[in-house]
């Protein structure tokens, strides 16, 4: 059960991305604040959260796209995780040499079918190389993500749900900012540009 301190890391998908779905990361914050998230901060500019909710991330997360909605007009899904539960994800990463621009975690709604990961990883992918994880596919490029096959697309239509992708670099800032949290540091400020 979640409780007023649990700390949550929430993952917009699909902002800030050319013309699309544009909002500043002071717009976030207020409708983290107005969706009842305690401690919000962001990391970069794509819509990454990290704060507190006494219903936990799922929870957050719904309230948080709800407020968006509300506040701003945009139809934006959010992937909620507990902070304890990205930082594992993180922590797993199966990969022990890569080029951090060429690598990918690709974060997931909800706990996908075995199956369905099973026929996603099976897939052509070249010289890409992609694992699976807890609500967590890890995607190591050979020359990066714009001449992938292996693209957020494929990857929502082969799990039939929300998903969104970091680089490994601000995932690891992520994780960084929950330990912060979850040990009691605050921040001034709100905006963790990292």
């Amino acid at each position: 059960m979640a409780t007023a301190s649990s700390v949550i890391v929430l993952l917009l998908r699909g902002i800030n991305l050319g013309a699309h779905n544009r909002m500043s990361m002071a717009q976030l914050l207020d409708c983290a604040t107005a969706a009842g998230i305690a401690d919000a901060a962001t990391v970069q500019q794509t819509g990454n959260l990290v704060g507190r909710h006494p219903g936990g991330a799922g929870t957050a997360a719904q309230a948080l796209r709800e407020q968006i909605a509300e506040r701003l007009g945009l139809d934006v899904p959010v992937v909620g995780f507990a902070g304890g539960e990205f930082t594992a994800a993180v922590a797993a990463l199966p990969f022990t040499e890569f080029e951090p621009k060429f690598m990918n975690l690709y974060f997931l709604q909800a706990e996908p079918e075995p199956a369905a990961v099973e026929r996603l990883l099976a897939g052509d992918y070249g010289d890409d190389r992609v694992l699976a994880g807890e609500r967590v596919l890890y995607a190591r490029y050979a020359s990066g993500l714009h001449t992938s096959k292996f693209v957020i697309g494929k990857v929502e239509r082969a799990l039939k749900m929300v998903a969104t992708a970091r680089n490994i670099t601000t995932s690891l800032n992520l994780a960084q900012l929950v330990a912060e949290r979850e040990a009691g540091a605050a921040t001034v400020g709100g905006d963790r540009a990292r």
